[in-house]
């Protein structure tokens, strides 16, 4: 590490050590005031709340983990665009940036900072074309005796995925999804 970025980081730690020391309250309260805050729109510089992502990225990176996963899990037959560590990735660096769900990598998808952080164009959306990956999945298989399918259960309501996606909800349940509160015939509450 660089002196000058150690002296930072020091003087920071001093500064929050100084600044939580019982011994220093100068009497405020409540101690959560309103400051007067600005907020400015840079046109360069981007931040995220993951802010470790980059360097668990760069750590996948060194130790080989994508290569490992692409040979230790051979699923697709060619990488047009995302390769199985794409997919297996996304989802634990969607956990590491705070998701709890795979609705939250749509929140991932669409955020800038986020896709530069792990030096990706774009991420994958595993959660709509999964029903196609499962089907690949099982004629690489070419096991007549095994089956795979997918069922994916919304909480959004169908009417407006389908004002989002341009299709009908005909259309969308071929693709293997299910509505919660509109489906439940098929769906498990």
């Amino acid at each position: 590490m660089k002196k000058s970025i150690q002296r930072q980081l020091d003087a920071r730690k001093r500064r929050t050590k100084k600044r939580i020391d019982k011994a220093n309250w100068n009497g405020q309260s409540p101690m959560l005031a309103c400051p007067n805050v600005k907020y400015e729109l840079a046109e360069k510089t981007q931040a995220i709340a993951c802010g470790g992502i980059g360097v668990a990225q760069q750590l996948v990176r060194q130790l080989g983990i994508t290569e490992s996963i692409n040979r230790g899990c051979p699923i697709f037959m060619f990488h047009m665009p995302y390769s199985e560590a794409d997919h297996v990735l996304n989802i634990a660096f969607n956990l590491f940036a705070g998701g709890t769900c795979l609705e939250h990598l749509e929140l991932r998808r669409n955020d800038e900072a986020y896709l530069d952080a792990l030096g990706a164009q774009r991420i994958p959306d595993p959660r709509v074309q999964f029903y196609k990956t499962i089907k690949e999945i099982e004629a690489r298989l070419g096991d007549p005796k095994v089956h795979l399918h997918s069922l994916l259960v919304s909480g959004t309501p169908s009417h407006i995925l389908s004002l989002i996606w341009g299709v009908s909800k005909t259309q969308i349940q071929d693709w293997y999804i299910m509505f919660q509160g509109e489906d439940e015939e098929n769906v498990c509450p």
